[in-house]
């Protein structure tokens, strides 16, 4: 290894500063980068950029977005004036953060053996979301007989980054907000799907710092509502426990009818054709309301048996599948032991024309949609921990490397460190190997017998 010694000497403030600087020419121990670290804190806290060491005298250089900021003879100005610091043993603080303080900061720091250590950060200041009144409240809409739509506020500044809301269901399964519109979250739930009893909603702060709240503070607290639901009754059809009296009332006022023709009012007086047309309208309404009522007990016969899906679990049949989309990401280990909780093991998609419509028609269901992005999909069961380069479904059977349902140029393995199996991509539906540590959202699903 080469070095170069300089000697550089500053005028600053009327003073002489000398000071020596090596400049690396191959490579060496020194200028170690020790790369680019997110970090978030929340507006008006401190933050530390780096440890300074008062046995060791040092030079330290701040940057941020690649501009010099400040330094060991220069104090920080404009913005940064009185809020960043670099003390006497080279420790450098940025206090009482601002949310125009983001950016990347860079702290070199030399010392007087000629050593240097760089240091990088990405820095993201979080703002509280901020409510009307003290805490979320939660409402219901019924105004569409097919949708229950729930609405979770009234959010009136979202916070940074953005919140969002997730929904508990009587079952205690997590669901995502299917939108946002005028200060609410809403969560929409399909009259024939949704489960009556207590929903929740809760600011989805997926780390603490995340949504920049104490951990007292009300906004934390889930909302909650009762919702009744009758999935069998509407202006047009008839509750099934009504079935048996409404068949009767259509023969006795099958029986008034034709006793009395209701097609001959030439031979009666004008009160007995208004009395006599008022019952054929009633027979007539009676008919089309016993009609309607037939066709939907026809549907729900016709619908297959869950036999063994969890329907108790939040677990619903999907073209013969039966199916749980968790939306709280997870690393893969947890994910396969969160379904084998339920008595239901990670999703098998073997075939992309039998699996993908059934895993499509869930995530539409759930307001959800599958990532066009490879590495930010969901985890299905699949992985190669066993034998390196050897795919096991979660059934055990093999998923071959020359599989169609990869995505081009998978499986890579990249890193050596990729043995856990993702879907992604809603247009074609293809799996991608990825790293099992990584958070993901995933799909269970539980064995059925179909009857």
């Amino acid at each position: 290894m080469k070095l170069t010694m300089v000697v550089v000497t500053v005028i600053w403030a009327g003073v002489i500063l000398s000071t020596l600087q090596w400049t690396i020419i191959a490579g060496g121990p020194a200028g170690v980068d020790t790369g680019t670290r997110v970090v978030t804190r929340c507006k008006g806290e401190n933050l530390v950029l780096t440890e300074g060491n008062a046995d060791v005298p040092s030079r330290v250089l701040v940057y941020r977005n690649d501009r010099l900021v400040a330094s060991t003879f220069t104090n920080a100005s404009r913005d940064l004036q009185r809020r960043l610091f670099v003390d006497a043993q080279s420790s450098v603080t940025l206090r009482n953060l601002s949310t125009s303080d983001l950016g990347v900061y860079r702290v070199e720091v030399t010392h007087s053996d000629g050593s240097s250590v760089i240091s990088s950060m990405r820095l993201v200041v979080g703002e509280p979301p901020e409510i009307t009144g003290s805490r979320l409240v939660v409402v219901s809409d019924t105004s569409d007989l097919s949708l229950i739509r729930l609405r979770c506020g009234a959010v009136t500044f979202l916070g940074f980054p953005p919140v969002s809301v997730i929904w508990r269901d009587p079952v205690g399964q997590l669901l995502a907000s299917t939108g946002f519109s005028e200060q609410y979250f809403t969560l929409d739930l399909p009259v024939t799907l949704a489960r009556p009893g207590r929903y929740s909603c809760h600011l989805d702060c997926r780390d603490p710092n995340d949504c920049c709240l104490d951990n007292q503070s009300p906004l934390r607290q889930w909302a909650q509502i009762d919702v009744q639901i009758d999935k069998m009754s509407s202006e047009d059809s008839v509750p099934l426990a009504n079935f048996s009296s409404l068949v009767q009332r259509v023969k006795d006022l099958e029986t008034a009818a034709t006793s009395q023709d209701c097609g001959d009012s030439g031979v009666a007086a004008m009160a007995y054709l208004v009395h006599r047309q008022a019952k054929c309208d009633q027979l007539e309404s009676f008919i089309d309301r016993l009609s309607a009522a037939e066709n939907t007990i026809q549907n729900i016969l016709q619908r297959p048996s869950y036999s063994g899906c969890p329907v108790d679990k939040g677990y619903v049949l999907y073209n013969k599948r039966c199916l749980k989309l968790y939306t709280i990401k997870q690393d893969y280990q947890t994910a396969r032991r969160r379904c084998e909780t339920d008595g239901a093991h990670l999703f098998n998609l073997k075939s992309r024309e039998l699996d993908g419509p059934p895993l499509l028609l869930l995530l539409d269901t759930m307001g959800q949609e599958l990532s066009s992005t490879l590495g930010q999909g969901l985890w299905i069961g699949a992985d190669d921990t066993v034998t390196e380069g050897h795919f096991l479904w979660s059934d055990g059977t093999t998923l071959l490397r020359g599989s169609p349902l990869w995505s081009t140029g998978q499986p890579d393995d990249a890193n050596g460190n990729e043995d856990c199996v993702e879907v992604a991509q809603p247009s074609n539906i293809v799996i991608n190997d990825f790293t099992c540590s990584v958070k993901l959202g995933f799909v269970c699903q539980a064995d059925i017998e179909m009857q």
